[in-house]
C-alpha cells in the first residue's frame, strides 16, 4: 500500500468527506470551464458554485443560452452572457464578488 493510501485511511473520516465534497464542488465548476486552486477552502467554493448557479439562472431567465455564451466560447452571442473569468491569482471570495456583481447588472440591465 503505497505511504498517500495509508495516510488517507488514517485520516479523520470528516476530513476526507470534506475532501470529496471538495472535489466534487471543484468538478462542477471545471465543467463550467471555472479554475479552482488547491488552496480554495471548500466552504469558499462552494460559494463560488452558488453565485456562478445564480448568474446562470439569471441568463436563462433573460433568453440567453448557456451553450452559446460559454468562457471557451469564440464568439458568443450575447457577450453579458459569458460567465466572467476568474483572474489569475483571484481568491475564491473575491471572484464570488465579481460572479453576484455580474449577475447584478444583468438584473439591472433587464
Amino acid at each position: 500500500m503505497s505511504e498517500a493510501a495509508r495516510s488517507d485511511q488514517t485520516r479523520d473520516p470528516s476530513a476526507r468527506d470534506l475532501d470529496r465534497a471538495r472535489e466534487t464542488v471543484a468538478l462542477q465548476l471545471a465543467t463550467r470551464q471555472v479554475a479552482t486552486h488547491d488552496d480554495d477552502e471548500p466552504e469558499a467554493l462552494v460559494r463560488v458554485l452558488e453565485a456562478v448557479e445564480g448568474f446562470e439562472r439569471e441568463v436563462v431567465a433573460l433568453g440567453g443560452d448557456l451553450m452559446t455564451n460559454q468562457l471557451a466560447t469564440r464568439n458568443p452571442d450575447e457577450p453579458r452572457f459569458v460567465l466572467p473569468r476568474r483572474e489569475e491569482g483571484e481568491s475564491a471570495v473575491a471572484y464570488e464578488r465579481r460572479v453576484r456583481e455580474a449577475t447584478q447588472r444583468l438584473r439591472r440591465a433587464d
